[in-house]
């Protein structure tokens, strides 16, 4: 998933650097990447030509190599945007997450089918895991691990459907008004 996030960071044309990329991910995540993590998978994005080194700008300091997002790498980064979330109950949260982040620099259209799409797999995902709490209680599994680590799923679940109700709402008001502050606006909601 690693990969998905630099891709999405270059999605918009941008030409960054690898210290601008973390900073980037910091800035919009609140979550933290490693350099040494970043520069390797740099290196394999663009052995795979899905990014490619840029043309530095006058005064850019001459050891950062900046990178650009190359078609492929466009293609790849919105064919794994829209397809629905495989990981889900295994790093779910995070990969819901990282998609969050690039919401917003979509068609309307397409980040509402997105969205969508992670519903389904979402509001899927917490029925199987109440057919598997009420399976383990039956089994009498009270007393294990299971059900409490089964219970935490189910509340992400509910979570996740919570957070997609709210992006939803916020991706309505984002086209109708065309502005860019939906990101600023489901922060404060969460907040307050």
């Amino acid at each position: 998933m690693f990969r998905y996030v630099i891709l999405g960071l270059l999605r918009n044309g941008a030409v960054r650097h690898g210290y601008a990329l973390v900073k980037t991910y910091q800035e919009r995540s609140g979550g933290d990447l490693r350099s040494g993590s970043i520069y390797r998978e740099l290196r394999r994005l663009a052995d795979e030509g899905l990014i490619r080194g840029a043309m530095k700008s006058a005064g850019d300091d001459g050891r950062r190599l900046p990178y650009e997002i190359t078609d492929r790498g466009r293609l790849a980064f919105d064919e794994w945007f829209m397809k629905p979330s495989v990981a889900a109950g295994i790093s779910g949260e995070d990969d819901l997450s990282t998609r969050v982040l690039f919401l917003f620099e979509h068609e309307p259209s397409l980040a509402a089918a997105a969205l969508e799409r992670i519903r389904v797999t979402r509001s899927m995902w917490g029925q199987r895991l109440e057919r598997e709490r009420r399976s383990a209680v039956r089994a009498g599994q009270e007393r294990t691990v299971l059900l409490p680590l089964l219970t935490r799923r189910l509340k992400q679940a509910a979570a996740d459907l919570e957070l997609i109700d709210e992006l939803s709402a916020l991706l309505g008001d984002h086209a109708s008004r065309g502005a860019s502050a939906a990101p600023v606006a489901l922060a404060a909601r969460r907040a307050g």
